[in-house]
């Protein structure tokens, strides 16, 4: 199950990288997940990861902070359909309005989520 932490890290630190170095790519990658279609599995995809996040939980260095991660995975990928189709362009708007300096700053941040999962799950 671990194994299956560190893939989830590998996606986080790769996507967290890639907005570090280019903002635009959070842009361009916000924008086919906000037809409806592709919101709910992008919902769906939130609450598996989540929950394998939580499951593999007991067998990583940091139990703690790899079942909050999940937790609250979890609960983002519940909530979207409850938001709506404005709330969630809404969101993406916002998240689309920010300077670049600030994506990369969050890019970083995933990214170094992204290692913390790796770094704990191996």
């Amino acid at each position: 199950m671990s194994s299956l932490v560190v893939l989830i890290g590998g996606l986080l630190l790769g996507l967290g990288l890639a907005v570090s170095v280019t903002p635009a790519v959070l842009r361009r990658f916000l924008q086919p997940f906000l037809e409806p279609r592709w919101r709910y599995w992008m919902s769906g995809l939130r609450v598996l990861l989540g929950g394998v996040l939580v499951a593999a939980a007991p067998a990583t260095r940091l139990r703690g902070f790899v079942l909050g991660l999940g937790v609250l995975l979890m609960l983002a990928g519940a909530s979207v359909p409850f938001l709506g189709e404005g709330r969630t362009r809404a969101m993406a708007d916002w998240w689309g309005a920010q300077s670049d300096s600030a994506l990369r700053t969050w890019g970083a941040l995933a990214g170094l989520v992204g290692a913390i999962l790796i770094w704990t799950g191996v």
